[in-house]
């Protein structure tokens, strides 16, 4: 009985950790409800999203079976990420749960939680945090990558032979790698990482209405090693990368969320797809690109393939093509414009601190003068 417990919560733990990673991981990045359940004035600009996009929880008649499903009994800790408003977490808690965790994006939905939690005599028992640490740090692999490690020495702590090698090939296959190349010493790679979709609104067809989901946007991850912040800029089409360290000395990780396609439906219409992804590695002292790398998102020739892949060596194949290790930027650097675009964008304090969200404009002042780049305002 005891492996079969085991063996379960391996199972939940993999789950949770590839598909946004666990909850409990975000804690050091997230605001605790506490008291009354009000968050401060430091979330009033984010609130509004579930008016916007509309929020549908899971119907209730549907949260009795997933509690059965998941067998959840009196020793299970239940995490949430995207707890709305915690009908989930409030129905593990009557199945016998001993603690729960939900963490939702939006604010006005954290505060439905808790008091939704308080209203069941249950905030002893189930915490509720509002945050975006699953939606920026855990949707990049070395994250999530980081916190598979964490629950798997937790699991080995109490008695639980597992290994973190045996779950590296599902971390490889949700996170593939696109290419990698050495510039001047400094090693850069670049992996797929998780990117939301939405479902937009309801929309006229021929056979009724229909529910599109935009998949025109799409994210990867750049790390760098060897890169010394002093000495070197990386740039991706000409913005500034807000890279973050890792831990390591000398390796740096963030994230870059583009537009790959222009669908005739999407909730961006208007904007322009981003592809090719180029990217350069700036000396501060010779104003000048030490070298590049080039990722296409679809055929460098412009053509469409004729099939999908058929496995994954094929799957591979194609990334490796779309991936070029050359390509840079010549003539002079402006490093002081860059270095403005990265200090304004520490002091707004923005929303995705290791995110470059190339669909966002820049705005003039941001170390362009009178010569904004295609995408600026």
């Amino acid at each position: 009985m005891r492996s079969r417990v085991a063996v379960r919560r391996l199972f939940l733990s993999i789950v949770w950790c590839l598909g946004t990673a666990t909850a409990a991981a975000a804690q050091d990045t997230t605001v605790r409800l506490e008291g009354a359940g009000r968050l401060g004035a430091s979330a009033d600009e984010y609130r509004g999203t579930s008016a916007a996009y509309g929020y549908e929880g899971t119907p209730q008649s549907v949260v009795p079976e997933m509690i059965a499903l998941a067998g959840i009994g009196g020793n299970d800790v239940v995490y949430e990420p995207g707890c709305g408003d915690a009908r989930v977490l409030i129905a593990a808690m009557h199945a016998g749960a001993r603690r729960g965790l939900g963490v939702d994006i939006d604010p006005d939905l954290a505060e439905v939680a808790y008091a939704a939690v308080k209203s069941a005599a249950l905030q002893e028992k189930v915490e509720v945090r509002w945050g975006n640490a699953l939606h920026e740090r855990f949707l990049l692999p070395h994250f999530v990558l980081s916190d598979i490690a964490d629950v798997v020495a937790d699991l080995r702590a109490h008695d639980i032979d597992v290994e973190l090698s045996w779950l590296l090939p599902f971390v490889e296959f949700r996170f593939p790698r696109i290419g990698v190349t050495t510039i001047s010493g400094v090693e850069l790679e670049l992996r797929s990482a998780i990117e939301p979709w939405y479902v937009l609104g309801e929309e006229a067809t021929t056979g009724g209405a229909a529910r599109y989901v935009d998949s025109s946007t799409e994210r990867l991850q750049v790390e760098l090693k060897g890169f010394v912040p002093e000495r070197h800029v990386l740039t991706c089409n000409g913005r500034p990368v807000p890279l973050t360290m890792t831990g390591t000395s000398g390796n740096y990780v963030a994230g870059v969320r583009y537009k790959a396609w222009k669908p005739w439906s999407a909730l961006h219409p208007s904007l322009d797809v981003d592809s090719p992804l180029a990217f350069d590695l700036i000396d501060r002292a010779g104003r000048v690109s030490l070298g590049g790398a080039t990722y296409h998102v679809v055929h460098p020739g412009g053509r469409a393939y004729d099939h999908p892949p058929v496995n994954a060596f094929e799957a591979e194949a194609r990334r490796s093509r779309r991936f070029e290790p050359m390509g840079h930027t010549t003539g002079m650097i402006d490093i002081e414009a860059l270095d403005a675009q990265l200090l304004r964008r520490a002091a707004s304090d923005d929303e995705y601190p290791l995110t470059l969200d190339l669909r966002r404009r820049v705005p003039r002042g941001w170390g362009f003068g009178e010569s904004p780049p295609r995408d600026g305002t």
